[in-house]
């Protein structure tokens, strides 16, 4: 199918049914950004006129380099349809490598996250800067019909098929970047080859109410740009982005945002096939048993027999498109059997990104699929041999490579494979990967590996050849289960019985490290691994013993980094709080850095104040079984809830105001706000609430939700202790009383602080105000007391305006007013003085904290 770039772009983001209803979303820690993909579209635009007032042309080559979410892809396809040329860099490569990439394209301009990354490139008087921190809100400032009047300057005529679109450089820090070099033409026919094989699916898509993709894969890669931007684009899909890709957050992405379909990697489906057999306990003898006997069923019944655990993994999940990398055929077969629709793609960075693909309909496990159309192959002493319009040129400025790369005008894909009647093609294993025995016999390390990986006392492992005199021994590295008590040498004889005598593994280590070394598509960095084996085996000698390689321990680490915090050494009985002195924000982050380090699942009060060190080893060592989380309902924000609590609110009124009366200052500072904010204040009485809320327009006053501390008043309904009849108390008390008066979002300062930022960014999403009261408490004295840092997170990580209200008169109300407690009677005058609506950016926590607590003092 032929397909022009700029015309496909702009039909599918522009001028589609589906502009305004689909949407690039981005979920950050706590909140999930969202634009349809008219607006992504629209930012284009401007940022073609942007790259114009930077003076940067159709040709100049932009270095970008940040996260995957939607301001990358603004940047990336403004750059496209402009001509100009992107390099797209990984976020985690080193700054040496993008050293040598700079040195060696001579780029006109850097888009990266922020002028930290900035930094890390040498500085150059002709060299632009463009921020994908804030760029939105850039962009906003520039007028659209005017950027259309930009896009028709001669400056950015329409790139030609031969026009270089992207140089995607491979290679590490210690070799010159390889930089391969591909063009309009080869984006174009490799767009119209998926979109193909796509079409035959396109009932199905259509079928999809509200289709979204999940995708894990970095932009930064080809195969990144295939799923996270040209996919959704091709079968009218939202796409999401995800900051946090640990299995357990990616699960609950799946169900919380209602995913149709995952693009991954074969490593992360691999975590998350782990992470579903241990959570949903399909190791039993009874799911294994009825997985041997469903997997040869039709997919009709192997869905109808699966559909349980479809509905807990996530309902709508029903395909899953994985490439960057080989899939593993027991993996395969896995979701296969479970009745998911997998998709894989198999090719290269200079195939544009795909050669085969391999779909639900007609294809085998184990597979890496068909070819695609357009393309041709051949198989060549083994070695794949490709050529199409989709096959890159060659590389940036090397021709020798380029030279050895292409033979007769076949490009050499390094790989080995193999192809059955039916046409599918077979994976063998990577040329530089060869093991060559000194009998002359090559042998394929994926094949050895297979067997290694079946062994359930294994958790990953990596086979290469070391050089020795009398020719490449066979060496595996391996990363054991936890637990396990296995005997390396007990599997490796037992792997070595299933191989082939000239495939027995010679050598065998263990790897103490957590992972191995990884590229960006989380392919193992052999090299890296052959270095340290190397190592072990100069130091271990000739012997054939199970040599340790990084060795270290996660109790170690974790007291390593407790100690080089706090500066002081650690005692098993230390309290986070009471010896150590960790906040509710450093104890927050701790919890998530041990869930993210450790790949555990903790729930909201496992880690308190009153943790010691020794609990946290024990955490660690044995992680809970089962999570619970303090529980977040959302029916009170349902519209029938809020016209209730309206009501309520009105019927209270004439009540509130005899106990006090009202004066507000500064509510022309609320005219002109139309979404979400936070409203921070001080923290007088038990009053403070209804001050506040009774002082706002009756428009912004309907969709604010207040942070209540639940501490002391509904902590056995909460925390899910005490008697049944205690929790039911508790539970009318605040959703049938409190609830209703105010609309509280239940705050927890020792139990699931993690959990209620979390919930309070849901909220924003859906356009409720926060009112919060900085100071943890109400005060002792009357004076306003130091702010804590939970504020300066939801309005920095969140992105929010804050607006500073201070009230006054209230403190001790009900002893000093209307009631007659020594004194006569009194109807004392509240203030609720409101400031400006504050944006902060680029400022911690604490400090945020601090400039609005010092405008709340001294200023309002």
């Amino acid at each position: 199918m032929d397909i022009i770039l700029q015309e496909f772009i702009k039909n599918s983001l522009a001028l589609s049914k589906y502009s305004s209803a689909r949407f690039f979303l981005h979920k950050s820690r706590y909140r999930t950004w969202k634009y349809s993909f008219i607006e992504i579209y629209n930012y284009c635009l401007k940022l073609q006129q942007l790259l114009q007032d930077y003076s940067v042309k159709s040709g100049d080559k932009v270095i970008l380099k940040g996260i995957s979410r939607p301001e990358w892809v603004v940047a990336f396809l403004g750059c496209i349809l402009s001509g100009v040329v992107v390099v797209p860099l990984d976020v985690k490569s080193a700054p040496g490598f993008d050293i040598k990439v700079l040195n060696k394209v001579k780029v006109r301009a850097i888009i990266c996250d922020s002028p930290e990354i900035f930094q890390s490139f040498l500085e150059n008087d002709n060299m632009a800067s463009i921020f994908l921190d804030g760029l939105f809100e850039k962009l906003q400032e520039i007028n659209t019909v005017k950027s259309e009047l930009y896009h028709k300057n001669a400056a950015f005529s329409s790139p030609e098929p031969e026009s270089l679109a992207e140089i995607v450089f491979t290679s590490g820090t210690t070799t010159e970047p390889k930089g391969v070099e591909i063009t309009v033409g080869n984006i174009q026919a490799s767009l119209g080859s998926v979109i193909s094989v796509m079409n035959k699916y396109s009932g199905i898509f259509k079928m999809m109410h509200n289709p979204k993709i999940l995708t894990m894969v970095p932009l930064s890669h080809m195969y990144g740009q295939l799923i996270g931007i040209f996919t959704p684009m091709i079968i009218n899909s939202s796409i999401v982005f995800t900051d946090d890709i640990s299995p357990k957050s990616i699960m609950k992405t799946i169900r919380e945002e209602k995913i149709w379909i995952i693009g991954t990697l074969p490593k992360m489906l691999e975590m998350i096939k782990d992470y579903i057999v241990e959570k949903y306990r399909l190791d039993t003898p009874g799911f294994i048993n009825t997985y041997k006997k469903m997997k040869e069923k039709k997919w009709q019944l192997r869905l109808m027999r699966f559909m349980p655990l479809h509905f807990r993994i996530g309902p709508r999940l029903v395909a899953i498109m994985v490439g960057g990398a080989v899939l593993d055929r027991k993996l395969d077969e896995f979701f296969r059997c479970l009745a998911y629709a997998i998709f894989q793609g198999y090719g290269l960075t200079e195939a544009a990104p795909l050669i085969t693909i391999s779909d639900p309909v007609g294809s085998v496990a184990g597979s890496i699929g068909k070819l695609l159309p357009g393309q041709e192959v051949k198989i060549v002493k083994g070695e794949l041999f490709v050529r199409g319009a989709n096959i890159s040129r060659g590389y940036f400025r090397d021709k020798a490579k380029t030279e050895s790369a292409f033979t007769d005008g076949w490009f050499r894909t390094g790989d080995y494979a193999e192809v059955d009647a039916a046409g599918n093609y077979f994976f063998k294993g990577r040329e530089d990967g060869v093991i060559v025995r000194k009998d002359g016999l090559n042998v394929f390390p994926e094949d050895i590996e297979e067997v290694l990986k079946n062994d359930k006392r294994v958790k990953d492992c990596a086979v290469l050849g070391i050089d020795e005199k009398e020719g490449q021994l066979i060496a595996a590295a391996l990363i054991l289960k936890e637990k396990t008590g296995a005997s390396v040498k007990d599997i490796i004889e037992s792997a070595n019985k299933k191989l082939t005598p000239y495939q027995r593994i010679d050598r065998f280590f263990i790897w103490k490290e957590e992972d191995f070394p990884r590229t960006a598509t989380l392919k193992i960095i052999k090299k890296a691994v052959e270095s340290e084996i190397k190592k072990a085996i100069k130091k271990s000698g000739r012997q054939n013993e199970a040599a340790d390689i990084h060795a270290g321990g996660a109790s170690k680490k974790l007291l390593f980094a407790l100690d080089r915090l706090k500066g002081k050494k650690l005692r098993p009985e230390y309290k986070l709080e009471d010896d150590l002195g960790l906040d509710s924000l450093e104890i927050m982050e701790l919890s998530s850095e041990i869930e993210d380090k450790y790949d555990i699942e903790l729930d909201s009060s496992a880690i308190t104040k009153d943790t010691t060190i020794e609990e946290i080893r024990s955490i660690i060592s044995n992680p809970p079984k089962e999570i619970k989380e303090m529980p977040f309902f959302t029916f009170p924000y349902w519209k029938i809830a809020v016209f209730i609590r309206t009501i309520f609110q009105y019927f209270m009124m004439p009540f509130i105001f005899i106990i006090f009366r009202l004066k507000v200052y500064g509510v022309q500072n609320l005219a002109d706000i139309k979404g979400p904010v936070v409203f921070a204040a001080n923290h007088s009485s038990n009053l403070d609430a209804f001050a506040v809320l009774f002082s706002l327009p009756r428009r912004l006053r309907a969709k604010v939700t207040a942070l209540m501390s639940i501490e002391h008043h509904f902590q056995n309904f909460f925390y899910r202790k005490g008697n049944i009849f205690r929790r039911a108390v508790e539970a009318a008390g605040f959703y049938l009383l409190v609830n209703l008066a105010v609309n509280a979002c239940p705050l927890s300062r020792t139990h699931g602080f993690s959990r209620v930022l979390k919930n309070t960014g849901k909220l924003i999403d859906r356009g409720w105000s926060i009112l919060i009261f900085p100071e943890g408490g109400v005060t002792a004295d009357g004076k306003i007391r130091n702010f804590e840092p939970g504020v300066g997170i939801i309005a920095g990580d969140m992105k929010i305006p804050v607006v500073p209200v201070k009230i006054s008169g209230i403190y001790n109300l009900l002893r000093n007013g209307i009631l007659p407690w020594g004194h006569r009677p009194r109807w004392p005058l509240v203030t609720v003085s409101f400031g400006k609506p504050l944006l902060f950016k680029n400022k911690n926590y604490y400090d945020i904290a601090i400039a609005i607590e010092d405008i709340i003092r001294n200023q309002l």
